[in-house]
């Protein structure tokens, strides 16, 4: 039962062709929410539920009701009924009934249909035409207007004698104030015919339009008829509403946060005829953020400075940039920007950049020289060391730190952005830079403090084992039970079988087998009676080995492996 706002009006329902009619309100303490399960289509049709929230409510979800929708098995189609259900719940709250004669009907189940009755309204009445002469109506019964008041007349209009369904036809009435039995049309238009039943009213409520719900036969030859109201406005504002996203892996809604792209930055803002051939013109270039989630188009912001309200702008992101006009020289406008995803979600603000209208190019800071800048790898940590140039418009830098080699300026900066001043060396660090080394002589230039196990040498700055024997080499160490200790070293050949790293003691903690050359990398959970950290090698191994690195883990430390680092200048607006 979904009547658009043009949709046929089948039939017309009034006292002059109906009795008995009835009208009751559904009064209902609504749940917070419908729970439909349903086979998700998106996850190999297997059954979950999808939460559909009541319109209007925030709170928490205490209160449910189970919907059925048998066939359904789309998450959005899943939401899209579920809250159509919810709007007629709260839309076509009254059911109204009537009975007329004839066990035969024109209008059936889902049709809509005109209803008058002096029930519903008082200024609303059903008549037949007695005559009519010209643009005049004579009907049969009394009606009152108001000066001040439009009117109405709704009747049926045949356009051949084989028709039987009809056209609903609505033409305006002269308004006569006082009350009168004829009514004056206006405008062009069907006329109805002597013997027609006509509903007068006020413009626009002359008559209600209802939805046929149900037809029920009587054992006299009569028939029920049952509707409710068409409240189109249903679709409008299902149309409007927007689906949230779904996850069918998850089996949940996927929070907006989720979807948004990282913010943009300016990468060049310019304005005056130099710069840009007209005085009054800014021209823009913005790169979209880098983040996991694809940036479609550019959001843009520009306001005068200090203004309330912003103006705005969306362009696809693949014209890099644009320019406004809409502004005189030496007024100082203020720029944002942000990125809209494929889902349309969009993303944060960039920070606010001012320029003047008609100066040079705006104050965006120039990269850092890459020969100033130094990063040193440490146990857990690095140590980063920069200098600045000449360049005034750098007043502060942002250190962003990565495991992948995509920047996410959101999630991936370091602290807060660190303030500098031209021609200076600054230096920080990232991670815990105070991890030791445990391992003495890792560098295996001799055996020094390394216990050898048959098979096992050390010469030439390289451990080798030669198959044969199942050994290790190992060094004493305090392990503390509970902790994590990392450890490192260099496979530089191996044939036959496995070599691995291992915690040594009351109990062996051994770590991850590996048969390939290059650099190797463990985490290892001690024990209690811990007693040193091992490079063992199963009986079939040929392999030679190097720089063995151990050091104990703490919160601060870095994720092993290795890390992207980006040092980004910025101006004091933060560009």
């Amino acid at each position: 039962d979904r009547p658009l706002v043009n949709t046929l009006i089948v039939d017309h329902i009034n006292p002059r062709n109906s009795w008995g009619f009835k009208w009751s309100r559904a009064y209902r303490n609504p749940p917070h929410a419908f729970v439909v399960k349903f086979k998700d289509a998106g996850n190999d049709f297997k059954e979950t539920e999808r939460v559909v929230r009541w319109p209007g409510y925030e709170g928490e979800i205490t209160l449910t009701e189970r919907l059925n929708l048998p066939g359904k098995v789309h998450a959005a189609e899943v939401w899209r009924e579920a809250r159509r259900r919810q709007l007629e719940t709260i839309h076509r709250p009254d059911t109204y009934e009537v009975t007329q004669d004839g066990a035969v009907r024109t209008a059936t189940r889902g049709d809509a249909i005109a209803l008058s009755h002096d029930v519903l309204s008082r200024v609303q009445l059903a008549a037949r035409v007695k005559s009519v002469e010209g643009a005049a109506v004579e009907i049969d019964d009394v009606f009152a207007m108001t000066a001040g008041e439009t009117y109405a007349v709704r009747f049926r209009f045949f356009e051949a004698e084989d028709d039987t369904v009809g056209i609903s036809v609505v033409r305006p009435v002269r308004t006569l104030p006082g009350e009168t039995q004829i009514l004056t049309l206006t405008g062009s238009g069907p006329m109805p015919i002597v013997g027609d039943l006509v509903h007068v009213g006020p413009a626009r409520v002359e008559s209600y339009t209802q939805i046929v719900t149900r037809i029920e036969a009587t054992q006299d030859m009569c028939a029920i008829v049952r509707t409710v109201d068409a409240a189109p406005q249903i679709d409008t504002i299902l149309a409007a509403t927007p689906i949230p996203a779904w996850s069918s892996r998850v089996g949940d809604e996927i929070d907006d946060a989720l979807l948004q792209p990282s913010a943009p930055r300016f990468v060049a803002l310019t304005s005056g005829l130099a710069a840009t051939g007209l005085a009054a013109r800014i021209s823009y270039a913005v790169a979209p953020g880098t983040g996991a989630v694809p940036t479609i188009e550019i959001g843009l912001d520009h306001r005068i400075s200090g203004a309330e309200s912003w103006s705005s702008t969306t362009i696809p992101v693949a014209n890099g940039g644009g320019a406004l006009d809409s502004y005189t020289p030496g007024q100082s406008v203020d720029l944002r920007a942000r990125g809209i995803g494929a889902t349309g979600v969009a993303g944060p603000w960039s920070a606010t950049i001012t320029i003047v209208v008609g100066s040079a190019d705006a104050a965006l800071p120039a990269a850092l020289d890459a020969a100033s800048i130094s990063i040193t790898t440490l146990l857990g940590g690095a140590r980063i060391q920069f200098a600045t140039g000449d360049d005034t418009a750098t007043a502060r830098v942002q250190i962003y730190r990565s495991i992948t080699s995509l920047l996410d300026r959101e999630t991936d900066a370091v602290g807060a952005p660190i303030a500098v001043e031209p021609g200076q060396t600054y230096a920080t660090t990232l991670g815990d830079t105070t991890r030791t080394d445990l391992i003495v002589g890792g560098g295996l230039e001799a055996a020094g403090s390394w216990t050898l196990d048959a098979g096992w040498t050390i010469s030439g700055g390289v451990a080798t084992h030669a198959a044969g024997t199942t050994g290790r080499i190992s060094q004493a160490v305090a392990l503390t039970g509970g902790k994590y200790y990392r450890i490192s070293y260099d496979v530089v050949s191996i044939s036959g079988s496995a070599v691995q790293a291992a915690l040594i003691g009351a109990t062996l903690r051994p770590g991850t087998s590996v048969a390939t050359t290059g650099p190797k990398r463990d985490r290892i959970q001690a024990v209690s009676g811990g007693t040193g950290i091992a490079i063992s090698a199963e009986a079939g191994a040929a392999a030679t080995i190097d720089t063995v690195r151990a050091y104990l883990e703490t919160d601060a430390c870095l994720e092993q492996g290795p890390h992207h680092i980006w040092i980004e200048p910025q101006n004091a607006a933060g560009v």
